[in-house]
């Protein structure tokens, strides 16, 4: 963040507020390929934490990194149920999954090395 247009006769910049916007998209599709039946499973999972980082600002973090849980998921058919079907409309997949917009303040925001004077 760089202020370029405050000036001293404004006086102190104060009670800035920063608010971060984040959202994670994927979409695509999956093809049984094989001759049996089958299904997919679709997880995004975060191998870092997901997070904005500032210089005027404590770092905000979305989500922490996690390899256990998905972030986001998506299933063909529920466990154990093989729904697509070789040669067939089913043997297809598609997939659009979301974490739908997340957003957040920043905290301890200090913008005096930031603005002239």
């Amino acid at each position: 963040v760089f202020i370029d247009a405050f000036d001293q006769t404004l006086g102190t910049l104060n009670a800035v507020n920063i608010t971060v916007y984040g959202q994670i998209d994927s979409e695509g599709r999956s093809v049984n390929g094989s001759s049996e039946a089958g299904r997919t499973d679709v997880d995004i999972f975060l191998a870092s934490n997901w997070q904005v980082s500032s210089s005027v600002a404590d770092t905000f973090v979305f989500e922490q990194a996690n390899f256990v849980n998905p972030l986001v998921s998506a299933q063909s058919s529920p466990e154990g149920t093989f729904t697509m079907i070789p040669g067939e409309d089913s043997a297809e997949f598609e997939f659009d999954v979301t974490t739908g917009e997340r957003s957040g303040m920043l905290a301890n925001v200090d913008l005096a090395e930031s603005s002239p004077g």
